[in-house]
């Protein structure tokens, strides 16, 4: 069987959307910190009585080095969620729903079909705006609450997981039923 994500993918918008406010923060830092830092050069190299080419020389290369280090700095919130998108997987086996999230640290979440109590699916407000949805699993766990989630899926395909879990769910029931009433009848 191939994997579900494979057949109802994530939306690559879930990347922008994870991203998005870390971006936007270092950049509000990142961008005022540079101008400081570049007005302290200018500052330094006008007290050395520096020349205005060595001057305009030495300016050039901090601005280079700043250019790299902040951009870096700024754009590593984009970078980890490429690669966390990358490694974010969920499938389907005949008992259980299988996820597994992580960039460093990987973490794997098996939830057998017997033990699902709900599935719903949700949006917080820049799910809206990126037009992305996410499937909540909820089971008698404390993992559920904070890892039995599918989140950046396009709509047709969050309600298709959800289906699909709520059919795996509704099938486990109707054949426990079925074994508990073979039992008594034995």
């Amino acid at each position: 069987m191939p994997i579900l994500r494979k057949v109802l993918p994530l939306e690559r918008r879930k990347v922008l959307k994870k991203s998005i406010a870390p971006l936007t923060l270092r950049l509000l830092v990142t961008v005022p910190a540079f101008l400081v830092v570049f007005w302290v050069v200018d500052i330094v190299a006008q007290g050395n009585g520096a020349s205005a080419i060595a001057m305009q020389q030495k300016q050039g290369q901090i601005l280079i080095a700043l250019i790299l280090l902040l951009g870096g700095w700024a754009l590593a919130p984009l970078i980890y969620e490429i690669l966390y998108f990358a490694n974010y997987h969920y499938d389907i086996d005949d008992k259980n729903l299988i996820i597994r999230k992580g960039v460093v640290v990987k973490r794997e979440a098996v939830l057998p079909f017997s033990k699902i109590t709900d599935v719903y699916v949700d949006q917080d407000g820049l799910d809206v705006a990126f037009a992305i949805y996410d499937v909540h699993i909820s089971t008698p766990t404390a993992v559920s609450g904070e890892f039995a989630h599918i989140d950046g899926v396009g709509r047709k395909n969050a309600m298709i997981l959800r289906d699909m879990i709520l059919e795996r769910i509704n099938s486990e029931d109707g054949s426990e039923r079925a074994n508990a009433e073979k039992s008594k009848a034995s």
